[in-house]
C-alpha cells in the first residue's frame, strides 16, 4: 500500500469494485480537465488509458484539453510536434471540437481559428514529408485534402466544406464581403504552402537527410510558436464546457452510503495534491478488495474456520 493510502486508511474502509474505481476515475479526471491538474490526470490515465476517449461526458472537449496538455507540458513541445501520429490526433481533436462547438467562433476570432487550423495542417504535412513511412503520393493526397484554393467548385467543395464547418459558415455566405475576404486569405495561404511542399518534394532525399534535422526542427518550432497561443485560446473555451465537478461535493451528496463514506476521506476544497492522495487511497482499496476476494485467500480462510 502506498504512503498516501496508508495515511487515509481507516478500520471501516469499504470494499471497492473495479466498476466503482472507474466511476471515481471518471469523476476525478473530469475535475482534472477543468482544473488543469496534469499530474493527477497522468496517474489516472496510466491506470485507465482510454478513459478520456471513451468515458468523458463531453469527449471532444476532453480530448482536446488532454492532448493539448501533453504538448504544452514542461519539457515539450518536442518531440511531439515532429511526430505525425501525435499531430494527426491533435489536428483531428481540434477539428472535431471546432465543428461541434459553435461557441468557439463567438469567443475566438475566426481569423485566429484560421491561423490555428492552417498552422496545424502545415505541421502535419511537414511531419509526413519528413517521415520515411510516407511516399510523395501520400503527401500529395494530404495536400489535396488540406490545401484547397479558390475558386470553390465541384472538385474542391468537400475540402472547402471542411473549412467552412470548422468556422461555422455556410456555402451560401461565401459571397459576403467578410467571408469572401476570409476565404481568400485561406486560399492564399494554402497556395503558398502548396508551392512550398511541392518544392520540398522535388528534393526529398536532401530534406530527409541527417544534416537537415536541425534546420527542419527549427522550422517546425518556429511554426509551433505562432499557433500555440491560438491553441490555448481554443482550449480555454473547451475548459469552460467541462464543468468542474469537485469529487467531494459529488460524493457527499450521493445516494450511496459507500460514496458518502469516501467523501469523508476528502476535504471539501481539496486541491491537486490532496486529490492525488485520495486517488492513491482509492487504488489501494481496489488492490485490497481484489486480495481479500481472491479464490486462494477465500480458500485459506475457509480452511482455517
Amino acid at each position: 500500500m502506498g504512503r498516501a493510502g496508508r495515511l487515509l486508511e481507516h478500520p471501516g474502509d469499504p470494499d471497492l469494485s473495479e466498476g466503482e474505481q472507474k466511476e471515481l476515475a471518471v469523476l476525478l479526471a473530469q475535475h482534472c480537465l477543468a482544473s488543469t491538474f496534469t499530474s493527477l490526470l497522468s496517474s489516472i490515465t496510466s491506470t485507465y488509458p482510454s478513459i478520456i476517449a471513451e468515458e468523458m461526458p463531453d469527449k471532444s472537449s476532453s480530448l482536446l484539453i488532454y492532448y493539448t496538455g501533453l504538448v504544452v507540458a514542461p519539457g515539450r513541445p518536442l518531440p511531439d510536434i515532429l511526430r505525425h501520429q501525435f499531430l494527426h490526433t491533435l489536428h483531428d481533436g481540434v477539428r472535431t471540437f471546432l465543428t461541434s462547438h459553435p461557441v468557439t467562433v463567438e469567443r475566438v476570432p475566426r481569423e485566429e481559428v484560421v491561423r490555428l487550423v492552417a498552422g496545424l495542417r502545415t505541421l502535419l504535412l511537414k511531419a509526413v514529408l519528413l517521415s520515411a513511412e510516407f511516399t510523395p503520393r501520400d503527401l500529395a493526397g494530404l495536400m489535396a485534402a488540406y490545401l484547397p484554393t479558390l475558386p470553390l467548385g465541384a472538385a474542391n467543395r468537400r475540402q472547402w466544406r471542411d473549412w467552412l464547418d470548422q468556422l461555422h459558415l455556410s456555402p451560401e455566405q461565401e459571397e459576403e464581403p467578410g467571408v469572401a475576404a476570409l476565404l481568400a486569405t485561406i486560399s492564399r495561404n494554402n497556395e503558398a504552402m502548396g508551392r512550398y511542399f511541392t518544392a520540398q518534394l522535388r528534393m526529398l532525399a536532401k530534406v530527409r537527410s541527417p544534416e537537415m534535422v536541425e534546420r527542419n526542427t527549427d522550422w517546425v518550432v518556429a511554426i509551433w510558436s505562432t499557433i500555440e497561443p491560438k491553441l490555448r485560446q481554443v482550449v480555454g473555451v473547451a475548459r469552460l464546457l467541462v464543468a468542474p465537478t469537485h469529487p467531494h461535493h459529488h460524493l457527499s451528496g450521493h445516494h450511496s452510503p459507500k460514496a458518502r463514506l469516501l467523501a469523508t476521506r476528502l476535504g471539501a476544497e481539496a486541491g491537486e495534491e490532496e486529490l492525488e492522495d485520495f486517488w492513491d487511497y482509492v487504488t489501494d482499496l481496489r488492490v485490497s478488495t481484489d486480495f481479500w476476494r481472491s479464490a486462494r485467500v477465500e480458500e485459506v480462510l475457509q480452511g482455517s474456520s
